[in-house]
């Protein structure tokens, strides 16, 4: 090799070397974008995604630009720590069955997974998406810098479903969209989002023990069509804090008439004596029990007839929500309709029972346990 060659592709070398030191190359954002499919039998397409499979356990070894289309049933999918980053009009992760689609995707958990939206899309994307999936888990994911879309979104004839444990930071419309019923929300850290957790027309779905701050809304309930009567969706143990708004109760109404076309969307917001933290409640706990002396109103932005959203115990400290995601998924079987007996429901309230971040003192631990429960129960179940 010549001396000008030598020093041609030394110089090469050099610029890549030094290019290579500054924080806007990113191995994430250089890749082109790729669709993965695990299919039904198995098998993952393309053979060359980054993508480890050992018997029913699939584990990412490497980030991923681009859509991982998950079709089969009864499998987990572990991110491992790395990122999936999801073009414009499009999603990172997809939980869906192949056609026909009346054959639900079941018993599926996906963990530790960063999802993002790629950094130069200017369109829509979303984060991960659940159709026809029943009885799955998304378990310790981190979704951030969702410009134009949702974090997690169940969409219809999705129930039995548990969102535990997840980082939701910078998702500009909806970290948790839920477009159906029984599902469940638990320990999740919600802070910087539009809504925290959006429910559209739907009931009887669970929030409990969550991390809720700095958002623009906390909760938001939508109702466009009447609900069957006795569906609530179960808001409890949660911390509120420094929301713009903590609840919003929209409804449609007839014209300009002020009346409600559809009765409005009604909350529980205890579980027995135990409600959930507000940082602009501005109570009282004389009696040094953890439990505010006077019910906490939560303004819901609309004087919706019937709703009458109030917490009646709301807690004078904040929840220990840690304690809350401490359930190893490994072992995790789940019912086909969950109900509040489910094991990670259980250890919620077990955890409940404990109240050390309450500092509960007027009843004993076993006695609050199973007053919850029960209550808790009675509650899903539309009982009185």
């Amino acid at each position: 090799m010549n001396k000008k060659a030598l020093f041609g592709a030394f110089l090469v070398l050099a610029l890549l070397t030094w290019v290579g030191k500054f924080p806007f190359v990113d191995s994430v954002t250089a890749q082109s974008p790729v669709t993965i499919i695990i299919k039904p039998d198995g098998s993952v397409s393309p053979s060359t995604a980054s993508i480890a499979k050992t018997g029913n356990v699939y584990t990412m070894t490497g980030n991923i630009t681009g859509t991982v289309n998950i079709q089969k049933s009864n499998i987990v999918f572990d991110g491992a720590g790395y990122t999936v980053q999801t073009p414009p009009f499009s999603w990172a992760l997809r939980l869906q069955p192949p056609t026909p689609v009346d054959l639900a995707l079941s018993n599926v958990t996906v963990r530790n997974v960063k999802v993002r939206e790629d950094p130069s899309a200017t369109n829509w994307a979303w984060g991960i998406v659940l159709e026809f999936t029943i009885n799955s888990v998304i378990a310790n994911c981190t979704i951030s810098d969702i410009k134009d879309g949702n974090g997690i979104w169940i969409q219809d004839r999705c129930t039995g479903n548990f969102i535990v444990g997840n980082n939701f930071t910078n998702v500009h419309h909806t970290a948790i969209y839920v477009w159906d019923r029984n599902n469940t929300m638990v320990g999740n850290r919600i802070s910087g989002c539009g809504v925290a957790v959006d429910f559209y027309s739907t009931s009887n779905n669970t929030v409990v023990g969550n991390l809720i701050e700095g958002n623009s809304v906390g909760i938001e309930c939508f109702s466009q069509n009447p609900l069957p009567p006795g569906l609530k969706n179960l808001i409890c143990c949660n911390n509120f804090i420094r929301n713009n708004l903590n609840f919003l109760n929209e409804a449609v109404f007839i014209g300009d008439t002020g009346v409600l076309a559809v009765p409005a969307i009604v909350n529980i917001w205890n579980i027995g004596a135990v409600g959930n933290y507000w940082s602009d409640y501005n109570g009282t706990d004389a009696n040094g029990d953890g439990i505010g002396d006077t019910a906490f109103f939560i303004e819901d932005n609309y004087p919706l007839e019937g709703a009458n959203d109030t917490d009646y115990y709301p807690l004078a400290n904040p929840v220990n929500t840690t304690s809350f995601t401490g359930y190893s998924f490994s072992s995790l079987s789940l019912p086909s309709i969950p109900e509040m007996t489910h094991p990670i429901l259980m250890a919620v309230l077990a955890g409940i029972a404990s109240l050390a971040a309450f500092g509960v003192k007027r009843k004993s631990y076993k006695h609050l346990e199973t007053t919850c429960c029960n209550a808790a129960i009675s509650e899903r179940r539309g009982e009185d």
